[in-house]
C-alpha cells in the first residue's frame, strides 16, 4: 500500500508537468486543443493517463476513523494483554489474558464512538486513560482488605 501511494504520487507529478508543457504550447501556438490536431492528441493522451492514474488511486480505500480509533485502543490493550500475559505465572496466565479482553473489548468499542477531536487525542490519549483506569481499579481492589 505504501509502495502504491509512493509510485502514484510520482504519477500524478509526472501528469502535472505534462499539462504544464501542454499549457506552454498553447501559449506558443495561440490556440485551443480542439483547434489544433497535435494539441488536441496530446490533451487527450493526458486526460486518458489521468483518468488511469485516478482510476488505480481509487483502489485504496480510506480508512474510516472509528476503525482507526478502535484498532488504536485495541492495540493498546493487546500489549497491556501482553505485558501481564507474560508477567503472571502460567497456570494463571489464561485467566489473565481472557479476563484483559473481557474488559477490552467495551472499552474498544467505547473508543471508536468517541468523536474525533484531534489524532493524537482520540488514537493515544484515550486508550492510555482507559487502560489506565482499569490499571487503578484492579490496584484499589487488590488492596481492599478481604472479610474472611
Amino acid at each position: 500500500m505504501v509502495y502504491e501511494t509512493y509510485t502514484q504520487s510520482f504519477n500524478l507529478e509526472k501528469i502535472d508537468k505534462q499539462i504544464s508543457l501542454l499549457e506552454r504550447l498553447y501559449a506558443l501556438k495561440d490556440a485551443s486543443p480542439s483547434s489544433d490536431a497535435e494539441l488536441k492528441t496530446a490533451y487527450e493522451a493526458i486526460k486518458q493517463n489521468l483518468n488511469r492514474t485516478m482510476g488505480e488511486a481509487g483502489v485504496i480505500p480510506e480508512v474510516p476513523s472509528w476503525l482507526k480509533k478502535f484498532v488504536a485502543a485495541v492495540v493498546g490493550w493487546v500489549i497491556t494483554g501482553t505485558i501481564f500475559g507474560l508477567a503472571s505465572d502460567k497456570a494463571s496466565r489464561s485467566n489473565v489474558v481472557f479476563g484483559m479482553a473481557v474488559v477490552a473489548i467495551p472499552f474498544c468499542f467505547i473508543s471508536s464512538i468517541i468523536p474525533t477531536v484531534a489524532g493524537w487525542f482520540n488514537y493515544i490519549l484515550i486508550p492510555i486513560f482507559q487502560i489506565g483506569f482499569v490499571l487503578v481499579i484492579a490496584y484499589l481492589a487488590s488492596k481492599k482488605p478481604k472479610n474472611a
